[in-house]
């Protein structure tokens, strides 16, 4: 197992896994910010934090922006920021709909006997060939994605722009 990657730090570019480094090299690609845009893990983080926000009563939104950059970009909103963040809150909750799930899944293509018979036997093939259990392909292999819906309009609109907001550049590099 040392010399797999786990795919959720494939997009990072990560070091070989059986080599030792001292110091990763510093690297930034497209592929980072569409896993903190799209990853089931954030889009949940980013739910959780939401949500908590949209069934609190005891304070303003604005006291909840400043929070949200603070736990997220680790400084104070300015005043533009906040009119900003207030008026897309207000968009989104005001276009949000419970009736539109997210898509489904295709369903996996139905194989004639035949085809499952030929299909098996290449993998039998397949199987033979390999020398290293650790060279297996596994482009085919994904794990189920959770299905991450918000509760309420107020919920929704929080969610996305927390994940915005772990998705902006600010998040993205440290300085």
């Amino acid at each position: 197992l040392r010399g797999v990657i786990p795919s959720s730090l494939d997009a990072f570019d990560p070091v070989t896994q059986s080599m030792v480094t001292g110091r990763r090299d510093a690297t930034t690609v497209p592929t980072q910010a569409l896993y903190l845009l799209n990853s089931a893990f954030v889009r949940s983080q980013s739910l959780a934090f939401g949500e908590k926000i949209a069934g609190a009563s005891d304070r303003f939104d604005a006291d909840w922006l400043a929070e949200v950059y603070q736990r997220v970009l680790g400084r104070a909103p300015t005043d533009q920021e906040l009119a900003r963040d207030a008026k897309f809150l207000a968009a989104y909750a005001a276009s949000w709909s419970q009736d539109n799930p997210p898509a489904a899944a295709a369903p996996a293509p139905v194989l004639a006997s035949a085809e499952v018979a030929e299909s098996a036997a290449a993998t039998d093939a397949a199987a033979q060939a390999v020398v290293n259990p650790d060279d297996i392909q596994r482009e085919d292999e994904r794990a189920p994605e959770a299905v991450i819906a918000p509760k309420s309009a107020r919920a929704a609109a929080w969610m996305a722009l927390i994940q915005a907001h772990y998705a902006s550049a600010e998040f993205r590099f440290v300085r």
